[in-house]
């Protein structure tokens, strides 16, 4: 929260849609785009199985075991 007003302020004045280009401005390359992108992955796609698997227990304990883990994770992620 420290960061993103300011971010956000620099996105609308000079035009950056991601922060992978306010980045790529800011270090004159291009590469540093792929980074942000792998970094971002790299957080992101544990973070979002973590949340699936924590739904599907959470629907797991408040049907009292009718339901599985892995049911309640499908039906989460069909929503």
């Amino acid at each position: 929260m420290l960061f993103l007003k300011r971010q956000w302020i620099l996105g609308k004045r000079f035009g950056f849609v991601t922060p992978g280009d306010m980045f790529a401005n800011y270090f004159k390359t291009d590469s540093i785009r792929l980074l942000v992108v792998l970094v971002a992955l790299i957080f992101s796609v544990p973070y979002l199985g973590l949340q699936l698997r924590a739904s599907g227990f959470l629907f797991n304990v408040l049907t009292d075991g009718m339901l599985g883990v892995e049911v309640g994770m499908w039906l989460l992620s069909a929503l």
